[in-house]
């Protein structure tokens, strides 16, 4: 048997859950499995309770410099009740600047939640992770985890060192080029002397370094300009 709320604004029977009218539905004991609609001067609609999809995370479409602040993007969808918690966290540390909406705002069979994260890139992200986690009352206090690497997105700018060695032959001096922590992998070395191109390189040998940047180390006999861009 039914039972009313001395405001009608709820409906109640063990085992199931309520939508009433304009209200959001609660949960009383086991979340039944039927479902009911009733017309009348209280309108009300039982759903089943249904689990969120796994998180779906996905960041800006180009690499951005460290030191610039992104958006992340958390998708999940088909829960129900449609109370739902949604947090961010960047290496562990949950984040603050965050903005969570769940859709629709009326009554349905089932929600979906959206939210953004912004996220400072820093030189050392390369090894950084941006996790979405979702807890909804189906997942009895296990949630659900959505995951962004921000090696996929981040870029540090290389720092080229010239460096003239004291050995000279047939007035030529010889140059190395070292160019320091940068991220991606792929980067193209020009050497510059008087303002005219002299050599381009893109496969010398890199070094990884501990934070996931790279070195690349070239050598040039001449007076040249180093330069490096990824």
């Amino acid at each position: 048997m039914h039972t009313h709320s001395e405001g009608g604004d709820q409906v109640g029977n063990q085992g199931r859950l309520f939508l009433v009218g304009n209200g959001r539905p609660f949960e009383e004991g086991v979340v039944g499995r039927s479902c009911f609609s009733h017309q009348g001067p209280e309108e009300a609609l039982e759903f089943e309770s249904a689990r969120p999809s796994a998180p779906m995370v996905s960041g800006p479409g180009t690499r951005a410099t460290s030191g610039q602040t992104v958006s992340f993007t958390c998708q999940s969808h088909g829960f129900s009740p449609w109370n739902i918690t949604l947090k961010w966290f960047k290496n562990g540390n949950e984040l603050s600047h965050t903005q969570t909406s769940v859709h629709p705002t009326g009554e349905s069979v089932s929600f979906n939640v959206t939210s953004t994260a912004q996220v400072t890139l820093a030189p050392g992200d390369v090894h950084s992770q941006v996790i979405c986690e979702v807890a909804h009352v189906t997942l009895q206090g296990s949630p659900l985890r959505g995951t962004a690497n921000l090696s996929d997105t981040v870029r540090v700018p290389p720092t080229p060192e010239v460096t003239p060695l004291p050995t000279m032959a047939w007035n030529l001096v010889n140059v190395t080029c070292q160019v320091k922590h940068f991220y991606p992998r792929s980067l193209q070395l020009t050497w510059v002397e008087n303002g005219n191109v002299s050599r381009t390189e893109t496969g010398s040998t890199r070094s990884e370094n501990k934070d996931g940047t790279f070195n690349l180390t070239s050598g040039c006999w001449s007076t040249p300009l180093c330069t490096g861009r990824t």
